[in-house]
């Protein structure tokens, strides 16, 4: 029986695998203090790192606040994350309106920050593009793009720029709503609950990511609700058992390789933009035209290995955002 569950395919393997970490003998949830002292860390963080947003101008330089800017931003964006997260896994306990109150307000938070981590983003991909790349060429090309992403976004020129606009931190009452709520021990079965929830939703985005006419939106919904998992296996305390700590740390592969695929589709869609306003005669048109074409090559590359490796083919198989097409624009 053990030999004919390992020949299984593995989209089939996948599928029961949250039950069966449910089910693991020695693995429970646990609503002890060590675990919400998970979630009071997460809320601690956003408190941090929202003073020292609160203070930086905007726009920011390249590296922003000497040490601080960047980072800044990612975690406040990551810790609303999983904030989200675990208020969608005890939503159940906390009511519907609650719940929407709170999930919104973070997301509004998260949101007047995209433009400016998505730049940051941007730039980090071309640098690995640039120490990827094998022509000179394309490794110039990549470096004079970074430069020129840098230098719009010190004069406040990049597409999508909130010059002007001050960052929206959570504010005292939703903090102290999560503080509260932090402190509270929720039912393990309405854990359990949430948890199959967010994999049925996670499995359901699964398939359309998979599907030849998927788009980048269903790429991005199906990351999301990866991380969603992720998150929330952290604070459930699963993530500590045999079976919760595989499980963890596939999920966070499969993250990571979907957020390198999210990143080079975020970047060809800025540089598309960017060649429709630049003259004929700009150097930085044919270094656009030099990375999109880098870009692509990626992209197939990801696109034929998922297609080979059998362990991923159920992933994404040959998605419309592998290739340049318009339907499949971001």
């Amino acid at each position: 029986m053990k030999n004919k569950t390992q020949r299984q395919p593995c989209q089939e393997r996948q599928a029961l695998c949250l039950d069966d970490l449910l089910n693991e003998p020695g693995s429970a949830i646990d609503p002890s203090p060590r675990v919400r002292a998970r979630v009071k860390a997460v809320i601690a963080t956003l408190e941090q790192e929202q003073r020292c947003l609160a203070l930086l101008p905007v726009p920011e330089p390249p590296q922003g606040l000497p040490g601080t800017a960047p980072d800044t931003i990612h975690r406040f964006r990551v810790a609303g994350k999983k904030l989200r997260a675990w208020l969608r896994l005890i939503r159940p306990a906390i009511g519907r309106d609650r719940w929407r109150l709170l999930d919104h307000a973070l997301r509004d938070d998260a949101r007047t920050l995209a433009g400016r981590r998505d730049r940051e983003v941007m730039l980090k991909t071309l640098k690995r593009l640039q120490a990827d790349s094998k022509k000179a060429e394309q490794r110039e090309a990549c470096a004079r793009l970074g430069a020129c992403l840098q230098v719009e976004e010190v004069t406040g020129t990049a597409a999508g720029d909130r010059a002007g606009k001050q960052t929206s931190p959570a504010g005292a009452d939703t903090l102290i709503q999560l503080k509260r709520l932090s402190r509270m021990a929720h039912r393990p079965d309405i854990i359990a609950r949430g948890l199959r929830k967010t994999w049925q939703r996670g499995r359901r985005w699964q398939k359309k990511a998979a599907a030849e006419d998927a788009s980048f939106s269903d790429l991005h919904r199906f990351r999301k609700w990866v991380k969603y998992l992720d998150y929330q296996l952290h604070f459930s305390g699963l993530d500590a058992s045999g079976k919760g700590h595989v499980l963890h740390r596939q999920l966070d592969q499969l993250a990571s390789r979907l957020g390198w695929i999210h990143d080079l589709v975020v970047l060809r869609k800025a540089l598309k933009q960017k060649s429709r306003h630049l003259p004929p005669e700009d150097p930085c048109r044919g270094d656009t035209h030099l990375v999109r074409q880098v870009i692509a090559a990626e992209l197939r590359s990801l696109s034929q290995q998922y297609a080979k490796d059998g362990k991923k083919r159920h992933l994404l198989g040959q998605a419309g955002y592998f290739t340049d097409k318009r339907s499949a624009q971001p």
